[in-house]
C-alpha cells in the first residue's frame, strides 16, 4: 500500500518532465544523458558548437543514458529513473523506521517522508537530488546492519563504500556518508583487521575520485578544474566567493524557510521523551541501539554535508534534503514504536506530527513550492516551431539555447536567437583556463562582470542575441531567410526588447504563441 501510494504522489509524466524546468541543471543532465546515448558524448550544444555541461557526468551516464537506450529517445523518459529513486526511497524509509520501532515505525517514518514538501517536490524533477539522498538513506540502513554485527568480515566493507562512492558521483558532498563507517571500522577489534576494513570501504572512493579527477583533466586541462570552472569562474575561480562565513546567515534563512528547523526540533523533543520512557521503565540506555545508531550516521554522516553548504555562497533547501529525510525518519520511527508501549502518548505524538506537517505543507514560504507545477511551455515552443517553421528558419526565443539547439535545431538549419542576455547561457561567459584575477575585483558570488571576464581571458557562451543584432535580423529577412519569435517564456525584464522587435518588424501569427516577422512595407 505504501509504495503504491508513493507511486501515485510522486508520479509525474514524461511530457511535464520534458519541459526541464531548472536550467541549467535539469536540462544539462538530461540532454547530455541523451547525446551520451545517442552519439556517445557527453556535451551540450550552443550556437553550433558542443561544450561540456556544468555538472560531472556520471548522473547522466550511469543512470540517465540507460533508460534512453531501452525506453526510446524521448527526452522526457528521464524522470522515471528519478521517480524510481523516489519510490525506493520511502521503502528504504519504512526499514529504517522498522527498525526504530517495528511495523508502525516504519509506517510512520514513510509516511513522514512522504509528506515532506521538498522530496515530493524534487521526485519530480530530472535532478540529483533525490537520488543521491536515497543512496544516503541506504548507506544508513547497512550502517545499522554493521552496527548489529561484531563478526562482519572485511570484503562486506566493500558495499557501502560502493554506495557512498556512487552517491559521491552524484553530488561529491556525499562522500559524508563513509564517516560513520571509519570510525566503526577503527574502533573495534585490533590493528591489522582495521586496515583491512578501511582498504575496502575506500576503494571505491578513491576509484570514484580517480575517474573524476581524470574526467576533469582530459576536459578541463586540470584535476582541480570541472564544469563549475568554465562556466562560473565567478564565483569558483575564488575560494572566498564560493565559501564564506558570511554564508552562514543566508543559508539558515534559506533553512529556516523550508522548516527544517522545526523538524529537528520535533525530532530533538521526540528523542527526549523516549529517554524520559526508557530511564523511567529500565536501567538500559536512554535509546534502543538502532536510534542511536541512526542518530550517529546523521550527525557523522550527513553533519558535514549541512556544514558545507552552510559556508556555500548558493542557498537552497535541497542541499540539505538527506539530513531532513533523515530527520524525518527517526520521528516517525519513534513515535510509532510509542502505539505499543505508551498508546495514549503515541496518540498525543501523532496528532503533533500531524500538526507539524500541515504547518510544513500549508504554509509553505519558499516559492518554487508555493508554485503549482509548471506547463510544459518549452516542450509545447518545441513542437510549435516544428510544425510551423521551415528547417533553416531563425528562432527568436526567451528559452534557453540549449534546450531549443538541442531539440529543434541539431538535425535542422534552424537558428536559435535568444532574445536577450537575460536568458541562462546568454549570460555568462566561459573561461577556458583559470581566471587568476580581475579589475575591478568582485565583490560578491554574484558580481559578475562580463567585460572584465573578457579581458582577463574568457569567451562568450553566446555571442548573438536579437537585444544586440537588430539590424542583422532585419538584413536576414531582405535576404529571404525566414524569421520566427516565439512568445513563451519571455521574461518581464525582455518587454522593452519585445516592444522594439514589435515596432521594426510586423508580427504575423502563425500559432496563438508563434509569430513570423516580417519587413515593414515602404510606402511608395
Amino acid at each position: 500500500m505504501i509504495i503504491m501510494l508513493a507511486a501515485v504522489v510522486l508520479y509525474c509524466d514524461r511530457i511535464s518532465a520534458s519541459n526541464l524546468f531548472y536550467t541549467p541543471d535539469s536540462t544539462e543532465y538530461a540532454i547530455a544523458a541523451h547525446r551520451f546515448a545517442t552519439a556517445g558524448e557527453y556535451k551540450i550544444p550552443i550556437e553550433n558548437r558542443w561544450l561540456p555541461p556544468h555538472y560531472p557526468p556520471w548522473f547522466s551516464i550511469l543512470v540517465l543514458s540507460p533508460v534512453y537506450l531501452l525506453l526510446g529517445t524521448e527526452i522526457g523518459n528521464a524522470i522515471y529513473p528519478v521517480t524510481i529513486f523516489g519510490i525506493g526511497g520511502i521503502i528504504i524509509a519504512f526499514l529504517l523506521g522498522k527498525k526504530i520501532g517495528g511495523n508502525w515505525g516504519g509506517i510512520f517514518a514513510s509516511f513522514a517522508v512522504l509528506a515532506l514538501p521538498l522530496y515530493r517536490y524534487w521526485s519530480k524533477h530530472v535532478m540529483t537530488d533525490v537520488p543521491a539522498t536515497v543512496l544516503m538513506l541506504v548507506a544508513c540502513l547497512l550502517y545499522l546492519w554493521f552496527r548489529n554485527r561484531t563478526d562482519t568480515r572485511s570484503l562486506a566493507y566493500l558495499l557501502p563504500g560502493i554506495i557512498t562512492a556512487v552517491a559521491a558521483l552524484f553530488r561529491p558532498v556525499c562522500t559524508a556518508a563513509i564517516l560513520p563507517f571509519l570510525v566503526f571500522a577503527v574502533t573495534y577489534r585490533g590493528l591489522a583487521l582495521a586496515l583491512r576494513k578501511l582498504v575496502f570501504l575506500v576503494t571505491p572512493l578513491v576509484i570514484a575520485a580517480t575517474v573524476s579527477l581524470t574526467y576533469n583533466t582530459s576536459v578541463f586541462g586540470s584535476p582541480f578544474r570541472s564544469g563549475y570552472h568554465f562556466w562560473m569562474p565567478v564565483p569558483f575561480d575564488f575560494v572566498h566567493l564560493t565559501f564564506s562565513l558570511s554564508n552562514i546567515y543566508t543559508n539558515l534563512i534559506a533553512l529556516l524557510q523550508s522548516h527544517a528547523v522545526l523538524l529537528v526540533c520535533a525530532a530533538c523533543a521526540v528523542l527526549a521523551i523516549e529517554c524520559r520512557i526508557n530511564n523511567m521503565n529500565t536501567k538500559q540506555l536512554p535509546f534502543s541501539p538502532d536510534i542511536r545508531w541512526v542518530v550517529e550516521f546523521v550527525i557523522l554522516g550527513t553533519g558535514p554535508i549541512v556544514l558545507f553548504h552552510l559556508l556555500y555562497f548558493y542557498l537552497d533547501p535541497r542541499f540539505y534534503l538527506a539530513p531532513i529525510v533523515l530527520t524525518a525518519i527517526i520521528t516517525g520511527g519513534i513515535i510509532g514504536s510509542w502505539l505499543k508501549k505508551k498508546p495514549r502518548l503515541a496518540l498525543g505524538g501523532v496528532i503533533v506530527l500531524a500538526l507539524l506537517f500541515i504547518i510544513i505543507n500549508f504554509f509553505i514560504t519558499l516559492k518554487y513550492l508555493l508554485k503549482p507545477d509548471q506547463p510544459s511551455y518549452k516542450r509545447f515552443t518545441v513542437e510549435e516551431i516544428l510544425k510551423y517553421t521551415p528547417k533553416n528558419a531563425w528562432i527568436i526565443s526567451g528559452i534557453e539555447p540549449v534546450y531549443l539547439e538541442y531539440l529543434v535545431a541539431k538535425q535542422s538549419q534552424r537558428r536559435i536567437v535568444p532574445i536577450s542576455r537575460n536568458i541562462e547561457y546568454t549570460n555568462k561567459v566561459i573561461a577556458p583556463e583559470k581566471i587568476s584575477s580581475l579589475y575591478p575585483p568582485p565583490k560578491r558570488w554574484d558580481d559578475v562582470q562580463r567585460n572584465a571576464l573578457l579581458r582577463a581571458g574568457a569567451k562568450e557562451a553566446v555571442f548573438f542575441v536579437a537585444s544586440e543584432q537588430l539590424d542583422s535580423i532585419a538584413t536576414q529577412l531582405i535576404q529571404g531567410t525566414k524569421v520566427f519569435i516565439a512568445t513563451t517564456n519571455i521574461k518581464i525584464e525582455d518587454q522593452q526588447i519585445l516592444d522594439e522587435l514589435k515596432r521594426r518588424f510586423l508580427f504575423i501569427p502563425r500559432s496563438a504563441t508563434l509569430f513570423e516577422l516580417k519587413m515593414p512595407s515602404v510606402p511608395t
